[in-house]
């Protein structure tokens, strides 16, 4: 009764932006507010926001790069620290669940349910995919210009983001909704809730890189199609870690994309 009561005060206390304070909670390091016990319900209307908290770690993650900028920090280090930011405001959850995943596929526990050898360690091919995705994510910050830094570290984890929350919709996902963890596992995803979703990524998107972003969008759009056709044919539906290793892959992908289209013009190496 007591986590009851406590749900509908912070329900009252945050109004519309209750689903965002869930969001939080289940898909960044941050366990704010403290105490919360949220339902599944709560997940599901928190579905549009766990795309926004996306954009707002990239910002987050720009503010560190801009900081060790204004201390005259060499652009390749500027660019780390960024990445490291992001990932760590994540909890590296992509990371992890695309790791978790590449085990499962590896053949190294094809048969594990959803919760099952989640806190075992990682082996070596998911320990190699976390290292090559890391290492792949710095270098494509460090080879897009500084000035669009910005726009890179809100639209890729956007584009990741959007990717599982549309996977959620065309899919059928094994495990239910669980707050209490982390997770981007939100359960019900509505067209109407993905068509506003996919039209504000979009915006973002376009205003931040141009119109060529969008072709970025229909890279996700198909990966998390293929993705989807894949795992559901493997394993009957989709989990954490598939949405995770969706979004990881988008994530990527749309970095090394930004890359392309506004490569540094000067070595990362200077300040």
């Amino acid at each position: 009764m007591a986590d009851r009561d406590d749900r509908d005060e912070w329900m009252r206390r945050l109004g519309p932006l209750y689903p965002g304070a869930v969001a939080i909670r289940q898909t960044t390091v941050m366990r704010w507010p403290g105490g919360l016990r949220a339902t599944t319900d709560d997940s599901e209307r928190a579905a549009p926001w766990m795309v926004v908290v996306g954009a707002v770690l990239g910002v987050a993650a720009w503010g560190v790069a801009w900081v060790a900028g204004v201390l005259d920090v060499p652009v390749a280090v500027r660019g780390a620290l960024a990445v490291l930011a992001l990932t760590a405001l994540t909890a590296a959850l992509l990371d992890v669940g695309l790791a978790r995943a590449v085990e499962r596929w590896s053949g190294r526990d094809p048969g594990a349910l959803v919760g099952d050898g989640d806190h075992g360690p990682i082996g070596p091919a998911g320990t190699s995919v976390l290292l090559a995705v890391a290492l792949t994510r710095v270098v494509a910050v460090i080879a897009i210009r500084p000035s669009a830094w910005l726009a890179a570290l809100v639209v890729a984890p956007l584009l990741g983001r959007w990717a599982a929350l549309a996977l959620q919709r065309l899919g059928d996902v094994l495990e239910p909704p669980a707050p209490d963890r982390r997770s981007l596992v939100v359960g019900g995803v509505s067209w109407l809730q993905l068509g506003v979703v996919t039209a504000l990524v979009g915006v973002v998107a376009v205003l931040g890189l141009g119109a060529v972003a969008l072709v970025l969008l229909a890279m996700c759009g198909a990966i998390a199609f293929v993705a989807g056709l894949v795992v559901e044919r493997a394993r009957g539906g989709l989990d954490g870690h598939s949405l995770a290793a969706v979004a990881a892959a988008c994530e990527v992908l749309a970095l090394v994309g930004i890359a392309a289209i506004a490569p540094a013009l000067v070595s990362p190496w200077s300040a």
